[in-house]
């Protein structure tokens, strides 16, 4: 799976377009998508797996894991789409009511 298809995955899973996670992570208008003809910048690249809270290597495709914790935490590949934008969702809630970014 290419850079830009691991983002569009998560934009879907997150409820937003590519566009808005542009906007949102400060990266340039339509720059994510040329991610998949020339190299991404390693600051935007980061920004965006800061914004989803994935890893770089998940985003490059050396790791199937999206995060350092996903190997001691539970799988959601049985849920639906829309429980695990819910499950994000209230992940989003959470850290916004306890000050985490």
């Amino acid at each position: 799976m290419s850079i830009v298809a691991r983002v569009k995955r998560l934009c879907d899973i997150n409820g937003i377009t590519i566009a808005e996670l542009e906007r949102n992570a400060g990266i340039g208008n339509g720059v994510i998508r040329r991610w998949d003809d020339r190299a991404p910048a390693s600051d935007k690249l980061a920004d965006t797996a800061k914004y989803f809270g994935v890893t770089v290597d998940y985003l490059l495709g050396l790791s199937e894991m999206e995060s350092a914790a996903a190997s001691s935490t539970t799988s959601y590949d049985d849920l639906p789409p829309e429980a695990i934008q819910e499950l994000n969702n209230y992940r989003e809630f959470l850290k916004q009511k306890y000050g985490k970014k």
